[in-house]
């Protein structure tokens, strides 16, 4: 979108050529109106007529439909002042014309890249929140820790201290070879490195963002990149190489702290939406009263047991263990004595059992135990001792001054089965467990039953 009818025609051209489609519009108000009609991927903006682009920017973030799309504001060339308004008024990105076709090509690549990431983040949060998994955003936010990546902090330190006026955020210098050394999965990454392309040997700061957009402690920060005007060429590698942003040529503090805000504001944006899948996917597969898995995880979990079990030939031990009599527990006591009941028996299987075992709870008083790699002999044993611990165990209820007993029923199949021109069957696993477990209530409860088919 611009007014100037040759700049139209050369950025055209160029889009063209790398099989871009492209509308062309000669003011903001039209620019607006074909975005009612169709969506754009990216805007690129130039002169807008009466429309000011701070007003323009403002109307295309206010609709839900374009907030994310992508804004290139085209400036001036070296004209300052109208980059950090443009930055100021909304845009992701500044050039200046003459326009670079490979910083163009490279920048547009890089936001679609983005925009990408984030509406897919976007719309697993949105079903996140329609399944009413996600919480409300904290109100404050604390200051971002900045990691300044370079091996020449002396050429940094006078604008770095021109950015620590602007910023109330924390800022350090560390060493690519620091930073790369730092690859632990338990290590805190920054929110943001600036990653410094050397003006002698830029492709040594192109190798050290590669790297840690590539290792796993660095990969979800944020990457700006700094470069002078003699290591522009290698700049729009800098944004196919997993940069995010890139500030080339003459040094503006004030540029730098917009571009360093918007980095921040998007990674927190980011994080915050991978942290609500998380904790949706934990959501999504945890019994909420008791903390284990519910069935909507056993049952594939089992499978990938019992698929690793028919290839090495080793056994497993599906247990499905019941409550006796737990009807009665919740209408002498209440159920929220039930419930206190129930917790407990849960943490008790959890802690007389292995990490590698797996227990979920699948129905109101029932339970499923999947022993890996455990022989008939030894998967007895551990639910024989399961049913002593529930026994033994007093289980404390509010507002109850006496502990409350309980046993549970335990049955029990051993697999791989192997089910006639069906191979392995998990399904069938879990009904002869459940049959076995019928034949423990009927000998008297507190007992274990192996299923003699899948002995």
């Amino acid at each position: 979108m611009d007014e100037v009818a040759t700049n139209r025609i050369v950025l055209r051209v160029k889009l063209a050529a790398a099989y871009y489609s492209v509308k062309q519009v000669t003011s903001g108000t039209d620019a607006l109106a074909a975005c009612a009609k169709k969506v754009p991927d990216v805007i690129l903006l130039g002169q807008v007529g009466s429309m000011q682009a701070s007003d323009f920017a403002r109307r295309l973030r206010a609709d839900p439909r374009t907030e994310t799309v992508p804004l290139i504001f085209l400036t001036p060339p070296d004209d300052m002042r109208a980059r950090v308004e443009a930055l100021q008024a909304g845009a992701d990105d500044v050039l200046s014309h003459p326009v670079s076709e490979m910083m163009l090509l490279a920048r547009i690549r890089n936001l679609l890249r983005d925009r990408d990431a984030e509406r897919e983040l976007r719309l697993r949060d949105g079903t996140q929140r329609a399944l009413g998994f996600a919480e409300p955003r904290a109100g404050f936010e604390m200051p971002a820790w900045v990691t300044v990546v370079t091996d020449q902090p002396s050429e940094v330190e006078l604008w770095l201290e021109q950015l620590k006026a602007r910023v109330s955020h924390r800022i350090e210098i560390r060493s690519p070879r620091e930073m790369l050394a730092q690859d632990t999965g338990g290590t805190k990454a920054p929110d943001v490195c600036i990653v410094t392309l050397p003006r002698l040997i830029p492709e040594t700061g192109l190798g050290t963002l590669s790297e840690l957009r590539s290792r796993s402690a660095t990969r979800h920060c944020a990457m700006l990149v700094l470069c002078d005007r003699e290591t522009r060429q290698a700049a729009a590698s800098a944004l196919d190489l997993g940069g995010n942003d890139l500030l080339a040529g003459d040094f503006d503090p004030d540029e730098l702290a917009l571009r360093l805000e918007n980095q921040i504001s998007r990674k927190r944006t980011a994080d915050r939406l991978r942290a609500t899948m998380r904790d949706g996917l934990h959501a999504a597969v945890t019994d909420p009263l008791t903390g284990l898995y519910n069935r909507r995880y056993a049952l594939p979990h089992l499978a990938r047991i019992s698929e690793e079990a028919h290839r090495s030939g080793r056994r497993f031990a599906v247990l499905i263990a019941d409550l006796d009599h737990f009807k009665q527990i919740n209408d002498l006591h209440g159920h929220a004595a039930g419930d206190a009941v129930l917790t407990g028996v849960a943490r008790q299987l959890k802690e007389n059992l292995r990490a590698v075992d797996l227990v979920a709870r699948i129905g109101g008083e029932e339970f499923l135990i999947v022993l890996p790699d455990t022989g008939s002999h030894r998967a007895r044993r551990t639910a024989q001792r399961l049913c002593q611990v529930i026994r033994h165990t007093p289980f404390l209820a509010p507002g109850h001054d006496v502990p409350i007993r309980a046993t549970a029923s335990i049955g029990m199949a051993m697999g791989p089965l192997f089910t006639a021109g069906r191979g392995c069957d998990d399904s069938d696993l879990l009904t002869l467990a459940d049959r076995a477990l019928y034949a423990s209530k009927a000998d008297g409860r507190n007992k274990v039953t192996l299923s003699r088919d899948a002995a």
